[in-house]
Protein backbone atom coordinates (compact mmCIF):
# COMPACT_ATOMS: atom_id res chain seq x y z
CA UNK A 1 0.00 0.00 0.00
CA UNK A 2 1.57 3.34 -1.19
CA UNK A 3 1.69 6.35 1.77
CA UNK A 4 0.01 9.38 1.03
CA UNK A 5 2.05 11.78 -0.25
CA UNK A 6 3.43 14.72 2.05
CA UNK A 7 2.10 18.21 1.10
CA UNK A 8 4.18 20.76 -0.28
CA UNK A 9 4.78 23.04 2.19
CA UNK A 10 6.06 19.91 4.50
CA UNK A 11 8.19 18.78 1.80
CA UNK A 12 9.49 22.18 1.66
CA UNK A 13 10.17 22.33 5.18
CA UNK A 14 11.46 18.57 5.68
CA UNK A 15 13.59 18.76 2.46
CA UNK A 16 14.78 22.08 2.12
CA UNK A 17 13.75 22.12 -1.42
CA UNK A 18 14.99 25.14 -3.83
CA UNK A 19 12.13 25.70 -5.33
CA UNK A 20 9.70 26.10 -2.26
CA UNK A 21 9.20 30.02 -3.17
CA UNK A 22 7.84 29.10 -6.92
CA UNK A 23 4.41 29.21 -6.45
CA UNK A 24 4.01 28.31 -10.57
CA UNK A 25 6.53 24.92 -10.74
CA UNK A 26 7.62 23.08 -7.18
CA UNK A 27 10.68 20.79 -7.05
CA UNK A 28 11.12 16.94 -6.97
CA UNK A 29 10.28 15.13 -4.09
CA UNK A 30 12.38 13.20 -1.52
CA UNK A 31 12.65 9.76 -0.96
CA UNK A 32 10.53 8.01 1.12
CA UNK A 33 10.74 6.46 4.42
CA UNK A 34 10.99 2.99 5.85
CA UNK A 35 7.45 2.11 4.81
CA UNK A 36 5.62 -0.73 6.98
CA UNK A 37 4.67 -2.91 3.98
CA UNK A 38 7.36 -1.44 1.15
CA UNK A 39 11.10 -1.12 1.41
CA UNK A 40 10.79 2.51 0.86
CA UNK A 41 8.02 5.29 1.41
CA UNK A 42 6.28 8.05 -0.21
CA UNK A 43 8.80 10.46 -1.35
CA UNK A 44 8.00 13.71 -0.81
CA UNK A 45 5.60 15.69 -3.82
CA UNK A 46 7.38 18.51 -5.64
CA UNK A 47 5.27 21.59 -5.47
CA UNK A 48 2.00 21.44 -7.86
CA UNK A 49 2.32 24.37 -9.53
CA UNK A 50 0.13 27.22 -9.64
CA UNK A 51 -2.79 27.61 -7.32
CA UNK A 52 -0.31 27.70 -4.38
CA UNK A 53 1.44 24.54 -3.79
CA UNK A 54 0.36 20.98 -4.36
CA UNK A 55 -3.21 20.95 -4.61
CA UNK A 56 -3.83 23.78 -2.28
CA UNK A 57 -5.53 27.41 -3.76
CA UNK A 58 -3.09 30.53 -3.31
CA UNK A 59 -4.24 33.75 -2.66
CA UNK A 60 -5.93 36.32 -4.54
CA UNK A 61 -8.88 35.77 -7.05
CA UNK A 62 -8.77 34.90 -10.55
CA UNK A 63 -6.58 37.33 -12.87
CA UNK A 64 -8.03 38.39 -16.18
CA UNK A 65 -7.22 35.15 -18.46
CA UNK A 66 -10.56 33.11 -16.98
CA UNK A 67 -12.40 32.44 -20.01
CA UNK A 68 -15.84 33.94 -19.90
CA UNK A 69 -18.35 31.66 -21.99
CA UNK A 70 -18.78 34.18 -24.60
CA UNK A 71 -15.14 33.68 -25.46
CA UNK A 72 -14.99 29.86 -25.57
CA UNK A 73 -14.69 29.08 -29.39
CA UNK A 74 -16.26 25.74 -31.48
CA UNK A 75 -15.07 22.31 -31.22
CA UNK A 76 -12.56 21.37 -34.22
CA UNK A 77 -10.97 18.31 -34.67
CA UNK A 78 -7.72 17.32 -32.47
CA UNK A 79 -4.50 18.54 -34.74
CA UNK A 80 -1.25 16.78 -33.36
CA UNK A 81 1.37 19.82 -33.14
CA UNK A 82 4.60 18.50 -35.00
CA UNK A 83 6.64 19.12 -32.07
CA UNK A 84 5.13 15.98 -30.18
CA UNK A 85 7.39 14.29 -33.05
CA UNK A 86 10.18 15.51 -32.35
CA UNK A 87 13.68 14.70 -30.95
CA UNK A 88 14.22 15.19 -27.43
CA UNK A 89 17.15 15.93 -26.26
CA UNK A 90 18.67 15.34 -22.57
CA UNK A 91 16.58 12.06 -21.61
CA UNK A 92 19.11 9.25 -19.45
CA UNK A 93 19.08 6.85 -21.13
CA UNK A 94 18.51 2.78 -20.11
CA UNK A 95 21.56 1.60 -18.12
CA UNK A 96 20.38 -1.93 -18.72
CA UNK A 97 19.26 -2.57 -14.66
CA UNK A 98 15.35 -1.21 -14.86
CA UNK A 99 13.04 -4.46 -14.03
CA UNK A 100 9.92 -2.08 -14.85
CA UNK A 101 9.67 0.31 -17.81
CA UNK A 102 12.29 2.65 -18.44
CA UNK A 103 11.01 6.04 -19.28
CA UNK A 104 13.32 8.82 -20.30
CA UNK A 105 11.11 11.78 -21.07
CA UNK A 106 6.99 12.07 -21.49
CA UNK A 107 6.43 14.80 -24.40
CA UNK A 108 2.59 15.69 -25.17
CA UNK A 109 0.22 18.67 -25.66
CA UNK A 110 -2.37 20.40 -24.08
CA UNK A 111 -5.77 21.79 -25.51
CA UNK A 112 -8.88 22.88 -24.53
CA UNK A 113 -12.40 22.38 -24.56
CA UNK A 114 -12.73 23.29 -28.42
CA UNK A 115 -9.35 21.48 -29.09
CA UNK A 116 -7.22 24.11 -29.86
CA UNK A 117 -3.85 24.37 -27.85
CA UNK A 118 -3.40 26.27 -24.37
CA UNK A 119 -0.03 27.35 -24.69
CA UNK A 120 1.33 27.92 -20.58
CA UNK A 121 -0.05 25.50 -19.33
CA UNK A 122 1.52 23.18 -16.97
CA UNK A 123 2.04 19.33 -17.02
CA UNK A 124 2.91 17.67 -14.33
CA UNK A 125 4.41 13.60 -13.80
CA UNK A 126 3.51 11.75 -10.93
CA UNK A 127 5.78 8.74 -10.88
CA UNK A 128 5.70 5.31 -8.93
CA UNK A 129 9.57 4.69 -9.37
CA UNK A 130 10.87 1.18 -8.98
CA UNK A 131 12.22 -0.51 -7.06
CA UNK A 132 10.80 0.37 -3.95
CA UNK A 133 7.51 1.86 -4.85
CA UNK A 134 8.32 5.72 -4.20
CA UNK A 135 6.37 8.23 -5.09
CA UNK A 136 8.05 11.01 -6.86
CA UNK A 137 6.56 14.22 -8.79
CA UNK A 138 8.46 16.12 -10.89
CA UNK A 139 8.74 19.67 -11.96
CA UNK A 140 5.54 21.30 -13.99
CA UNK A 141 6.82 21.60 -17.34
CA UNK A 142 5.23 24.40 -19.76
CA UNK A 143 3.64 24.31 -22.84
CA UNK A 144 4.77 26.32 -25.84
CA UNK A 145 2.38 28.07 -28.19
CA UNK A 146 1.41 24.91 -29.77
CA UNK A 147 0.71 23.55 -26.75
CA UNK A 148 3.45 21.16 -26.66
CA UNK A 149 5.53 20.56 -23.23
CA UNK A 150 8.27 18.15 -22.39
CA UNK A 151 9.56 16.50 -19.56
CA UNK A 152 12.93 15.25 -18.77
CA UNK A 153 12.87 12.33 -15.84
CA UNK A 154 15.88 12.38 -13.55
CA UNK A 155 17.60 9.37 -14.05
CA UNK A 156 16.92 8.13 -10.33
CA UNK A 157 13.18 8.63 -11.27
CA UNK A 158 13.24 6.67 -14.51
CA UNK A 159 12.27 3.38 -13.78
CA UNK A 160 8.75 3.11 -13.24
CA UNK A 161 5.86 1.25 -12.88
CA UNK A 162 3.71 3.94 -13.08
CA UNK A 163 2.39 8.16 -13.83
CA UNK A 164 -0.26 10.19 -13.64
CA UNK A 165 0.22 13.27 -16.00
CA UNK A 166 -1.36 16.40 -14.27
CA UNK A 167 -2.16 18.85 -16.26
CA UNK A 168 -3.56 22.70 -15.31
CA UNK A 169 -3.22 26.20 -16.48
CA UNK A 170 -3.35 28.41 -13.38
CA UNK A 171 -5.02 31.58 -12.55
CA UNK A 172 -7.72 30.92 -15.79
CA UNK A 173 -10.54 28.59 -14.89
CA UNK A 174 -9.35 25.95 -16.55
CA UNK A 175 -10.21 22.67 -14.22
CA UNK A 176 -6.91 20.57 -13.72
CA UNK A 177 -7.49 17.08 -14.66
CA UNK A 178 -5.64 14.28 -14.16
CA UNK A 179 -4.51 11.25 -16.40
CA UNK A 180 -3.47 8.05 -15.68
CA UNK A 181 -0.68 6.04 -17.78
CA UNK A 182 0.57 2.27 -18.11
CA UNK A 183 4.38 3.04 -18.70
CA UNK A 184 4.75 -0.32 -20.20
CA UNK A 185 1.99 0.24 -22.98
CA UNK A 186 2.54 3.87 -23.57
CA UNK A 187 6.74 3.75 -23.89
CA UNK A 188 8.18 4.18 -27.46
CA UNK A 189 11.18 2.38 -28.72
CA UNK A 190 13.11 5.79 -27.82
CA UNK A 191 12.20 5.46 -24.18
CA UNK A 192 9.97 8.38 -24.36
CA UNK A 193 5.99 8.76 -23.94
CA UNK A 194 4.25 10.60 -26.62
CA UNK A 195 1.04 11.61 -26.09
CA UNK A 196 -0.79 12.36 -29.82
CA UNK A 197 -3.98 12.96 -28.19
CA UNK A 198 -4.17 15.63 -26.00
CA UNK A 199 -4.65 16.36 -22.16
CA UNK A 200 -7.74 18.84 -21.86
CA UNK A 201 -8.63 21.19 -19.68
CA UNK A 202 -11.97 22.13 -19.10
CA UNK A 203 -13.48 25.53 -18.59
CA UNK A 204 -15.97 26.46 -15.55
CA UNK A 205 -18.28 28.68 -14.36
CA UNK A 206 -18.48 31.66 -11.73
CA UNK A 207 -20.13 30.90 -8.39
CA UNK A 208 -22.72 32.43 -6.05
CA UNK A 209 -20.44 32.72 -2.31
CA UNK A 210 -22.26 35.19 0.07
CA UNK A 211 -20.56 38.06 0.60
CA UNK A 212 -18.39 38.54 3.54
CA UNK A 213 -18.02 35.16 4.01
CA UNK A 214 -16.85 33.92 7.48
CA UNK A 215 -13.62 32.04 7.46
CA UNK A 216 -14.64 29.91 10.21
CA UNK A 217 -18.45 29.15 9.53
CA UNK A 218 -20.10 27.71 7.06
CA UNK A 219 -20.69 28.87 3.63
CA UNK A 220 -22.94 27.62 0.87
CA UNK A 221 -21.17 28.06 -2.71
CA UNK A 222 -24.34 27.80 -5.41
CA UNK A 223 -22.94 26.55 -8.64
CA UNK A 224 -24.77 27.91 -11.98
CA UNK A 225 -26.68 24.58 -12.37
CA UNK A 226 -27.83 24.45 -8.69
CA UNK A 227 -25.42 21.80 -7.50
CA UNK A 228 -25.00 23.43 -3.76
CA UNK A 229 -21.53 22.92 -1.73
CA UNK A 230 -21.30 23.81 2.20
CA UNK A 231 -17.81 24.59 3.32
CA UNK A 232 -16.37 26.28 5.97
CA UNK A 233 -13.78 28.28 3.67
CA UNK A 234 -11.00 28.31 6.76
CA UNK A 235 -10.84 24.92 6.15
CA UNK A 236 -10.41 25.06 2.15
CA UNK A 237 -9.61 28.65 0.79
CA UNK A 238 -6.97 30.82 1.91
CA UNK A 239 -8.90 34.30 2.03
CA UNK A 240 -12.32 35.37 1.66
CA UNK A 241 -11.13 36.59 -1.84
CA UNK A 242 -10.63 32.87 -2.92
CA UNK A 243 -13.67 31.73 -2.32
CA UNK A 244 -14.97 34.23 -4.33
CA UNK A 245 -13.11 32.54 -6.81
CA UNK A 246 -14.73 29.65 -6.56
CA UNK A 247 -16.29 27.70 -10.13
CA UNK A 248 -17.47 24.77 -11.73
CA UNK A 249 -19.37 23.52 -14.51
CA UNK A 250 -21.27 20.18 -15.50
CA UNK A 251 -19.64 18.82 -18.48
CA UNK A 252 -21.09 16.12 -20.71
CA UNK A 253 -19.86 12.87 -19.28
CA UNK A 254 -19.27 11.07 -22.49
CA UNK A 255 -17.54 14.49 -24.12
CA UNK A 256 -13.75 13.79 -25.42
CA UNK A 257 -10.81 14.10 -23.67
CA UNK A 258 -12.13 12.69 -20.06
CA UNK A 259 -9.11 10.47 -19.65
CA UNK A 260 -10.00 9.59 -16.43
CA UNK A 261 -13.34 8.11 -17.16
CA UNK A 262 -11.71 5.71 -19.30
CA UNK A 263 -12.78 2.30 -18.82
CA UNK A 264 -14.92 3.05 -16.42
CA UNK A 265 -19.22 3.27 -16.17
CA UNK A 266 -20.27 6.35 -17.50
CA UNK A 267 -21.27 8.99 -14.61
CA UNK A 268 -25.02 10.36 -14.90
CA UNK A 269 -23.52 13.87 -13.55
CA UNK A 270 -20.18 15.52 -13.98
CA UNK A 271 -18.77 18.59 -12.80
CA UNK A 272 -15.92 20.17 -12.99
CA UNK A 273 -14.26 22.46 -10.00
CA UNK A 274 -12.15 25.03 -10.32
CA UNK A 275 -9.21 25.73 -8.16
CA UNK A 276 -8.34 22.31 -7.24
CA UNK A 277 -8.46 22.13 -3.19
CA UNK A 278 -7.63 19.87 -0.37
CA UNK A 279 -10.86 20.32 2.44
CA UNK A 280 -8.49 19.91 5.93
CA UNK A 281 -10.88 17.68 7.64
CA UNK A 282 -14.49 16.56 7.57
CA UNK A 283 -15.39 17.04 3.94
CA UNK A 284 -18.08 19.58 2.67
CA UNK A 285 -22.25 18.70 2.04
CA UNK A 286 -23.77 19.07 -0.86
CA UNK A 287 -26.94 18.44 -3.08
CA UNK A 288 -27.66 18.32 -6.74
CA UNK A 289 -30.81 18.92 -8.27
CA UNK A 290 -32.55 15.99 -9.21
CA UNK A 291 -32.80 16.40 -12.81
CA UNK A 292 -32.99 13.08 -14.10
CA UNK A 293 -36.21 12.72 -12.30
CA UNK A 294 -34.74 9.44 -9.90
CA UNK A 295 -37.80 8.57 -7.14
CA UNK A 296 -37.88 9.38 -3.68
CA UNK A 297 -35.33 7.71 -1.67
CA UNK A 298 -32.99 5.96 -5.21
CA UNK A 299 -29.45 6.03 -4.01
CA UNK A 300 -26.37 7.04 -6.04
CA UNK A 301 -22.83 6.26 -6.19
CA UNK A 302 -20.66 9.05 -5.83
CA UNK A 303 -17.41 9.62 -7.53
CA UNK A 304 -14.08 12.12 -6.85
CA UNK A 305 -11.33 12.45 -9.05
CA UNK A 306 -8.20 11.63 -6.96
CA UNK A 307 -5.04 14.63 -6.71
CA UNK A 308 -2.24 15.74 -5.10
CA UNK A 309 -3.67 16.36 -1.99
CA UNK A 310 -7.34 15.01 -2.37
CA UNK A 311 -8.06 12.64 1.22
CA UNK A 312 -10.51 11.25 3.02
CA UNK A 313 -11.51 12.43 6.71
CA UNK A 314 -9.60 9.39 7.81
CA UNK A 315 -6.44 10.34 5.85
CA UNK A 316 -6.67 8.27 3.53
CA UNK A 317 -5.01 9.53 0.39
CA UNK A 318 -7.00 9.35 -3.59
CA UNK A 319 -4.38 8.59 -6.25
CA UNK A 320 -3.93 10.79 -8.18
CA UNK A 321 -6.03 9.88 -11.17
CA UNK A 322 -8.10 7.36 -9.65
CA UNK A 323 -11.71 7.71 -10.54
CA UNK A 324 -12.70 6.90 -6.51
CA UNK A 325 -16.16 5.85 -5.31
CA UNK A 326 -16.09 7.69 -1.75
CA UNK A 327 -19.88 7.24 -1.01
CA UNK A 328 -23.24 7.44 -1.48
CA UNK A 329 -26.17 9.91 -2.02
CA UNK A 330 -30.03 10.16 -1.92
CA UNK A 331 -33.33 11.51 -3.39
CA UNK A 332 -34.84 13.90 -1.00
CA UNK A 333 -38.35 12.75 0.44
CA UNK A 334 -39.82 15.49 -2.19
CA UNK A 335 -37.39 14.37 -4.92
CA UNK A 336 -35.85 17.83 -5.69
CA UNK A 337 -32.50 17.22 -4.84
CA UNK A 338 -29.95 13.99 -4.09
CA UNK A 339 -28.16 14.75 -1.05
CA UNK A 340 -25.36 13.23 0.13
CA UNK A 341 -25.54 10.30 2.64
CA UNK A 342 -23.84 10.89 6.19
CA UNK A 343 -20.22 9.86 5.82
CA UNK A 344 -20.22 10.89 1.92
CA UNK A 345 -19.74 14.58 2.00
CA UNK A 346 -17.42 15.69 -0.93
CA UNK A 347 -13.33 14.84 0.53
CA UNK A 348 -11.80 17.39 -1.77
CA UNK A 349 -12.84 20.05 -4.78
CA UNK A 350 -11.53 17.93 -8.31
CA UNK A 351 -13.57 16.38 -10.46
CA UNK A 352 -16.68 14.71 -8.55
CA UNK A 353 -19.77 12.44 -10.35
CA UNK A 354 -22.62 10.47 -9.90
CA UNK A 355 -24.40 7.59 -11.12
CA UNK A 356 -27.68 5.89 -10.01
CA UNK A 357 -27.54 2.50 -9.05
Amino acid sequence: MRAAPLTWLTACLALGLAACDDGDSGGNGGAGGAGADMASGAGGVGGAGGLGGAGGVGGGAQDAGVLAPDMELPPIEWQTPEGVAAPVDGAPADPGTCRSTWVGAFRGWVADQSGRPVPEAKAQACIIVEPGGMLLCLRPADADETGVYTINVPENGACMSSVAMRVLKPGTGLATIYCVEDPAARVGGDQIIRTADPYVVYPTDAAAVPAGADLNAPSTITYQDGLEVEVVPGRVFTTSATIQAARARAIDPTDRGLCFLQGQPTPDRLYAFWPEAAIDGPGAPFKVPNDGGLAAGAQVDLFVLGGLECALEDGTHIPEGEWYNFGTGTVSADGAYIVNDAGSELPCFSWFGLKAR
